[in-house]
């Protein structure tokens, strides 16, 4: 692992968003299960993928961009749905069906998780970025 001098900022930043990420994933599915639901989720793969990307092993930022990839398609499609107010939408905390909330609502949400998803798209194909990922390391077998 390089020493945590040569890590950008910016990459730490992807790295921590995704531990949040799975570990608020782990806590809904634990919710979920004591409710009788099994929850198995994309998200999860934030905290392996949190510490692949801070020992930049290219497998697991290759993981975090096609995550990302998966926001940058779905999240314009729910912007839509929102606006098009066909599908009724509910306020969920951990996966529990809360209120009921208007379709913009949620489409005024995934506005700034867009562009967060696109910004941390951006880091992690950066040349210096990926070129931290292209090093051989020794010792390291990837």
């Amino acid at each position: 692992m390089n020493t945590s001098g040569q890590i950008p900022s910016a990459l730490r930043v992807v790295a921590y968003i995704h531990l949040v990420v799975g570990i608020l994933c782990v806590i809904q599915s634990i919710v979920l299960f004591l409710y009788n639901t099994v929850s198995l989720q994309f998200g999860l793969l934030g905290i392996p993928i949190f510490f692949g990307l801070l020992s930049l092993r290219n497998g697991w930022r290759v993981c975090a961009m096609v995550l990302q990839w998966f926001g940058l398609i779905g999240l314009p499609i729910f912007f839509l749905l929102g606006l098009s107010g066909a599908v009724p939408t509910y306020f969920q905390f951990f996966g529990l069906r809360g209120a009921l909330v208007p379709g913009w609502f949620v489409s005024a949400g995934t506005i700034p998780l867009f562009f967060l998803a696109l910004w941390q798209y951006r880091v992690l194909i950066r040349p210096d970025v990926r070129q931290l990922f292209l090093e051989v390391r020794p010792g390291v077998a990837d």
